[in-house]
Parts: C-alpha cells; sequence; structure tokens
C-alpha cells in the first residue's frame, strides 16, 4: 500500500496542486475516503484511484488498484462515493475489478437493446413483416409494408443512434416540422406512426411511459370529400384504356368493384370464380378483418378475362411473373394525371365517387356499405349476419352501366365540331 499523503480534496485544493517534475508522477490522497488519490502526471493531467485489499484463494491478502476514470469528468463527492463501493465489495471479497468490468459489459447491452434502431427494427418484426406471399402475418398491421418505410426513411435516420428513453416530444416535433407545409398528412402519419412504436415499446418494457402520450399531431386530420366529376371520369377512363397493363386495368376494376387499391393490387388467381362472377377477398387481406365476396359485374369479368395469367405466382396485377403483388403506384399515378389532365385526386377517391354515384343511384344504404365492406356498427354487427350477394351483384351492375354511360357516348350521340374559321 501507498504512503498516505492525505489532504482533504476540493476543487480549490486540488487546482494549487502542482504537476511534479518530467516523467514522474504525484498521488495525493483524500482524507475523507480512505483509500481514494488522485494521480496527477508531469503534463498536468488528473485521474481518480481507489487502493484496497483482497483475500487471495490461498488467504493471503493483495494490495491492489482501480482506475476509477479523469477528473474533472468525475467530480470529487462521486470520486469518494465509487472508492467507498469498491473498498465495501473488497471487504467483502468481491474482486471490484470483475465487479465493475461486468456492470459495463451488462450497461452495454442494456445501452444496445435500448438503441432506437434496434428497438425500431423489434417493433418492424413484431407488427410490420409479411408472408412469402406478401400478405401480412397474423397479427400484423395491414400496411405494416408502408409502416416499415416510414420507419426507415424517417425516423431511423434522426433517431437511430439515440437511446429510446433518450428521445422526447422535442425529438418528435423535429421530424415531423419539415413535413407539415408541403405534405401535412405525410406528417400526420409519422406523428401516428411514432406513437405507435412508443406504445409498443412501453408494452415491452423499453420504456415506463410514451412520451408522446396525449400529444396533439402536428395538423389535424379531415376527412376527404373529394369526387370525380363525370367529365374527369371519363378522361381517366380513356387514360386507362390508353395505359398497358398492369395500371390501366388495374384503375378500371377500382372503379367497378369499389374496392381498396392494395386489396385489388394484391389480387390473387384463386381468390377469383369466373363462373360465380364474385371474388373473395380473405381475411388476412381485407382491412375489415374480414372474408368479402365481390360480385363481379360483366364489364370486370371481361377485364379480368383479358388479363394475362403467369406461371411464376398467382397474383394478378404483377411485374414479376405473378411472384409479387404489382407497386410504384406513386409513379404510375403522375403519368396518369398527365394523360387524363385531372389533379388532386387519389386513387381512393374512386370509392367515394362510386358509393356517392349509387346514392344517386337510388342504391340502398346498407348495401352500398357492405359492397365497400364498412364494418356495420353496434347490434346489426353481432346479430345481421346476411351477405346481401345477389343485392351486391344488382347494384354493381346497375354502377358498371351508369360507368359506361358515363365514360363512354352512346351510339348515335351527336358530337357537335367547332366551325372552321
Amino acid at each position: 500500500m501507498p504512503k498516505r499523503n492525505s489532504k482533504y480534496l476540493t476543487d480549490p485544493t486540488i487546482g494549487k496542486i502542482r504537476k511534479p517534475l518530467k516523467g514522474k508522477r504525484k498521488e495525493v490522497f483524500d482524507s475523507d475516503a480512505p483509500g481514494l488519490a488522485l494521480r496527477i502526471t508531469d503534463k498536468g493531467a488528473r485521474s481518480w484511484s481507489v487502493y484496497f485489499r483482497l483475500t487471495d484463494t490461498t488467504g493471503r491478502q493483495k494490495n491492489l488498484r482501480a482506475t476509477l476514470g479523469r477528473y474533472p469528468s468525475i467530480g470529487i463527492a462521486e470520486a469518494r462515493r465509487m472508492a467507498r463501493e469498491i473498498r465495501d465489495q473488497a471487504a467483502a471479497d468481491i474482486d471490484p475489478r470483475k465487479a465493475r468490468a461486468e456492470a459495463q459489459t451488462k450497461a452495454q447491452v442494456i445501452a444496445e437493446r435500448l438503441l432506437f434502431r434496434n428497438v425500431a427494427e423489434g417493433y418492424i418484426a413484431a407488427r410490420c413483416q409479411r408472408e412469402d406471399s406478401g400478405t401480412p402475418k397474423k397479427g400484423h398491421l395491414k400496411l405494416g409494408k408502408d409502416i416499415d418505410t416510414i420507419i426507415r426513411r424517417r425516423l431511423i435516420p434522426a433517431w437511430g443512434d439515440k437511446l429510446i428513453p433518450e428521445i422526447g416530444r422535442l425529438d418528435l416535433r423535429d421530424v415531423t416540422r419539415p413535413l407539415v407545409a408541403e405534405t401535412p398528412m405525410a406528417a400526420h402519419r409519422l406523428h401516428e406512426v411514432a406513437k405507435a412504436l412508443f406504445y409498443w415499446s412501453v408494452n415491452e418494457g423499453f420504456l415506463e411511459a410514451s412520451p408522446f402520450a396525449r400529444m396533439e399531431a402536428p395538423v389535424k386530420k379531415y376527412p376527404r370529400d373529394r369526387e370525380l366529376k363525370h367529365p374527369e371520369l371519363k378522361r381517366v377512363w380513356a387514360a386507362c384504356e390508353a395505359k398497358t397493363y398492369p395500371f390501366g386495368p388495374l384503375v378500371k376494376l377500382l372503379a367497378l368493384t369499389l374496392q381498396r387499391r392494395n386489396e385489388v393490387a394484391g389480387m390473387q388467381w384463386p381468390e377469383i370464380d369466373l363462373k360465380k362472377a364474385q371474388w373473395t377477398i380473405p381475411t388476412e387481406r381485407s382491412k375489415s378483418e374480414r372474408a368479402h365476396i365481390v360480385p363481379l359485374s360483366k364489364a370486370a369479368v371481361q377485364i379480368i378475362k383479358g388479363l394475362p395469367r403467369y406461371v411464376g405466382g398467382p397474383y394478378v396485377f404483377t411485374t414479376s411473373s405473378g411472384m409479387r403483388p404489382v407497386s410504384g403506384f406513386s409513379k404510375m399515378k403522375v403519368v396518369l394525371d398527365k394523360a387524363a389532365k385531372v389533379t388532386d385526386w387519389r386513387l381512393h377517391d374512386l370509392r367515394r365517387t362510386g358509393r356517392s354515384e349509387m346514392a344517386r343511384l337510388k342504391v340502398d344504404d346498407v348495401v352500398a356499405e357492405r359492397i365497400l365492406n364498412h364494418v356495420p356498427r353496434g347490434l346489426i354487427k353481432v346479430y345481421n349476419r346476411y351477405q346481401y350477394l345477389d343485392e351486391k351483384r344488382e347494384a354493381l351492375n346497375v354502377w358498371a352501366r351508369e360507368l359506361q354511360k358515363i365514360t363512354k357516348p352512346a351510339k348515335g350521340e351527336v358530337v357537335r365540331l367547332r366551325k372552321r374559321a
């Protein structure tokens, strides 16, 4: 054990201690914490050490030293606490160096688990993965693929190397604020995805509570009310006729069946029964999480019969020989808008347009809602198990005939030409 050169160490006292001669070093012990020493090099670097005795396996005592860290990164009070802890461990025949190494390893493992990128990967694996067929796994999110993309493009680049308990509301504001002006709904969606991920983290034990609880979204979400007028619908249909497989016929089927984009895009040949003229969307692909039978009008059947069928996989609309469903809707939509000269609309607006037209055509609301596969509310959902197949078929045939009137002029219709100058 080195000779005690003890002082009651304070910050002013430490500041007055002179550096040793070149090639030498100096140790000043603290009188308030036995074994605690401040080591000073000839270059003025200061660090804490603690001396202690440890009994080995033969029963002999050894004088040992453990380094605590640099001053002033570790202050005097913290150094004293650490020194007392180490000497208490040694008195209990615990090697403080091994205990410290194990604690550091454990802290590193915990920190690695709490890194946002690792937590996010866990969330994606638990909630967003899909089967080889492309459908969500049981218990996974229907829009898991889109959520996966948002997390990887927006959240992991911003928060990947942060510990999840260190992420707060300001961090979420920092990633959503740049989107508010140009794409407000993208900002809203990002906010919701982050909240869902952090709620999951609480359930998994990574957090005690979500910092985003009761946090308002950066923008309010208003329900869309966009409908395509008859001239717009006609131009969109004409642009689809000029557009080749897969997107041209796909958009036409969206208009004819009034089903959701991902449900039509993920259509598979085993789901279609052309003899019965119906298409069954299975539970795992339905947003309402229940199987949905869609009667096919003659126009819809005609489109499906004209589609190519690949042996590589079951998908009806595909660019990978049937192995995967079609994608790339954003680029397709830009081309379609330019060809149709229709702006500020989405493919989902076709559902709203068709639903509104059905109301105009006196289709019963219950039947129209069943066509859209909206889940009934209250006791109707529990007790009314009738499928309305015949009524849905009649309504979709009425809509198909009306759509043909809108998109194609009747035979013999006179089109006035502008007079020549």
